[in-house]
């Protein structure tokens, strides 16, 4: 065999020995929409199993013709004359024009009732606003009157419509087991829903210390990677207590350090940018902190524990590259004191 022809036969055989291995050897847990939890998880695998198989019947088909020629018609040694040349077919011709454009449509066809299905928002969806910002997102619940940050949390057995914007540049909200990337543009709202009928925590990757997220899948800007989420699924009962939760105040009986980060917190620089319910603090900059203490992620990728939420507060851009928070020069003893207050506020 022809030394270019074998190279060929060899490439082409590490290449399908490398599409059949790789889901077996890949154990990073990467995000995936093959194992999704809700209808419009499975429209959307569903419709992708449909275009998938069409399209690996055309790979094989044609990488298998293209190694037949190489290797049936490659020039031999001695040969000197020129092949016979071939020109038109008019019923080959017609077929792989009618063929392709048939299979064209039948994607067509299924992709608009894949749509449909996704789209059609029931009309008691609970509304959700989603906003994504450099470099975390927002949740607003409107018709709750509660507004999060950097976690979801939704009702088991019940429809929730979300509606996605940007407050700067475009962003793409995605959780791949529970719907499709969804853009986050300025100025423009996109709609899409999830109903999950089983309780737990929901997303697409494996972030640190093993706790699932979901992601931001456009990238945004320099802390696009660190522009994580988590989106909690409750029994009804469950959500009603976290609703009742969330609408109250802050705590307004504080003692010793937790009351001296309040009056640094509300009578600082904090509280230019962020709101806590139930105090002077109203700014709508960055995420609102009224349940800070209730979430499990802080600055949308890191575990919210006391050494983090220090680490974070003495030098932001340390820890998370990018982000608008500024180093301030607090010292030790104010640090502690706004730990002690964010940490109260359950």
């Amino acid at each position: 065999m022809h030394k270019r022809a074998r190279l060929i036969l060899v490439l082409s055989a590490l290449a399908l020995l490398g599409l059949l291995v790789t889901p077996e050897v890949a154990r990073a847990d990467p995000p995936t929409p093959l194992n999704p939890l809700t209808s419009g998880g499975e429209s959307i695998r569903n419709l992708f199993n449909l275009v998938l198989i069409p399209a690996l019947v055309v790979f094989f088909g044609v990488e298998g013709a293209i190694l037949y020629v190489v290797l049936r018609y490659r020039r031999r040694p001695g040969t000197v004359a020129e092949p016979a040349q071939i020109h038109g077919h008019t019923r080959l011709e017609v077929a792989w024009t009618l063929a392709p454009a048939a299979v064209l449509a039948m994607l067509f066809f299924w992709t608009v009732q894949t749509l449909e299905s996704v789209q059609a928002v029931p009309p008691d969806a609970l509304r959700v606003e989603v906003i994504g910002h450099q470099w975390w997102w927002e949740f607003r619940y409107p018709d709750l009157e509660i507004t999060t940050a950097g976690e979801l949390v939704v009702p088991v057995g019940k429809p929730v419509r979300f509606d996605i914007t940007s407050a700067d540049v475009i962003h793409s909200f995605w959780v791949p087991e529970l719907a499709g990337k969804v853009d986050a543009i300025p100025g423009q709202v996109n709609v899409t829903w999830v109903e999950i009928n089983e309780p737990g925590e929901y997303a697409g990757g494996r972030g640190r210390d093993e706790h699932l997220h979901g992601q931001c899948a456009e990238f945004c800007g320099m802390a696009h990677a660190y522009m994580l989420l988590r989106v909690k699924a409750l029994p009804p009962a469950e959500f009603e207590a976290w609703v009742e939760r969330q609408q109250a105040p802050a705590p307004e009986e504080l003692t010793g350090l937790a009351a001296q980060g309040r009056d640094l917190f509300v009578n600082g620089f904090c509280q230019a940018c962020h709101t806590i319910r139930g105090t002077s603090a109203q700014g709508s900059i960055g995420p609102d902190l009224s349940h800070f203490a209730s979430r499990d992620l802080l600055a949308s990728f890191l575990d919210n524990t006391p050494e983090n939420l220090r680490a974070w507060i003495a030098d932001p851009p340390a820890v998370k590259p990018g982000t608008k928070m500024p180093k301030y020069l607090l010292s030790p003893e104010e640090i502690d004191a706004l730990v002690t207050f964010l940490k109260a506020m359950e």
